[in-house]
């Protein structure tokens, strides 16, 4: 299998998840939300993680075979799981990051679960 493929592949799907927090800081900041700092350093954090994902291999060829696509897939999502949970940790909407994982795996998939009581609120 190669790595260096899946690495910078999932490298690029680092930024474009750091592109889709950007709306929502954004609006945040219009409304000068307490949110926008939460989602300012998720929105760093996950652009710092891919462009160094996609540095580090960015010499190899872009040959994917289906061993490769599973790993991207798999990695893909707890990827993005773990990186889309960092808005709701870091600004204590949730209150352990256990909890702002199942949050964000529960939105990612639309299953519709929830630990949030008060949902209006946020």
């Amino acid at each position: 299998m190669n790595y260096k493929i899946v690495l910078k592949i999932l490298g690029y799907m680092m930024l474009i998840i750091a592109l889709c927090m950007l709306p929502p800081f954004l609006i945040a900041t219009v409304l000068n939300q307490v949110d926008k700092m939460p989602f300012l350093m998720s929105i760093l954090a996950t652009t710092l993680f891919g462009l160094g994902l996609v540095q580090a291999n960015k010499n190899c060829p872009l040959k994917i075979k289906t061993r490769e696509g599973l790993a991207i897939v798999t990695l893909g999502w707890l990827f993005a799981s773990l990186f889309g949970a960092l808005p709701f940790y870091l600004s204590s909407s949730v209150p352990n990051y256990t909890d702002a994982f199942f949050e964000t795996v529960s939105g990612l998939t639309t299953t519709g679960a929830t630990i949030i009581t008060d949902i209006e609120i946020l």
